[in-house]
């Protein structure tokens, strides 16, 4: 894994961190000697006080990885900070990626400058990923990346907008495991609970209210016994394939599933 800027600007989590160490034979390797600079700072110093997931996060990292040249394990998972990939180079097959080395400049934010020194890592695998950016929807606060809230309440600058909440990406950014993003609905849920007791938020709405208001928009939606149909069915097709299941990728499929089409 290859990052621009240094180990105190990470965008993964410590959850995620932790389930990479507990991989059975995979060594954790990373450049130790920067780690430790960075976090003896003063300026890291003063982020990492701050901030006590990221000084959870450095203690874990320093806690199980290695320098390069203390490695032993056959299979390792690499961290390498201050890195840009420039290319994946070809020879019929993919060969390598080379990688631009950088500086960190600055302090808030922190900016990654290439130096002009280049390396190569040798790579058999490319893969493209469709990565993910959040979309603006009419009428709804957007910065650009997320939509503004505070515990998943949607804000307007310093104002809630009444009766509007988010969960998700699109609530905290693309970060996280599933488990992180299951919590965080769980949270916006208790947001939304806490509104209705307090009549923040109100009205008489009930299942059959809403049933009806969704058949009034043309909308058919998919209920929990059509979720578990569908759950059987990738079940079933991932036993006939030797795996767990094989996942149905198109919502139409899915709704060809669910409605035995």
């Amino acid at each position: 894994m290859v990052g621009r800027r240094g180990p105190l600007q990470v965008s993964f989590t410590t959850k995620e961190l932790r389930e990479m160490t507990k991989l059975s034979n995979v060594q954790v390797v990373c450049d130790r000697a920067l780690v430790e600079q960075e976090c003896s700072s003063s300026a890291g110093q003063a982020l990492l006080q701050t901030s006590r997931p990221l000084r959870r996060m450095m203690d874990l990292l320093l806690k199980h990885a290695v320098s390069p040249d203390q490695m032993t394990g056959e299979r390792t998972f690499q961290l390498r900070f201050l890195r840009s990939p420039l290319a994946i180079e070809l020879d019929e097959k993919v060969q390598r990626v080379r990688l631009a080395i950088n500086r960190l400049e600055g302090e808030s934010p922190v900016r990654a400058v290439a130096t002009g020194d280049e390396e190569e890592v040798a790579c058999a695998m490319a893969l493209r990923s469709v990565g993910y950016a959040g979309q603006a929807l009419e009428g709804v606060p957007f910065d650009g990346r997320v939509v503004p809230n505070i515990a998943g309440r949607v804000m307007s600058g310093d104002k809630p907008v009444h009766g509007l909440y988010v969960a998700g990406w699109i609530k905290r950014g693309p970060v996280g495991v599933i488990a992180t993003t299951m919590q965080d609905a769980y949270r916006t849920a208790d947001a939304v609970l806490m509104d209705l007791n307090s009549q923040a938020i109100g009205g008489q709405s009930t299942l059959s209210n809403i049933d009806s208001m969704l058949e009034l928009c043309g909308i058919n939606p998919v209920s929990n016994e059509d979720w578990r149909r569908l759950d059987a069915y990738e079940v079933s097709k991932g036993q006939t394939a030797g795996k767990p299941r094989e996942k149905v990728t198109s919502v139409q499929d899915m709704l060809n599933v669910i409605r035995d089409k």
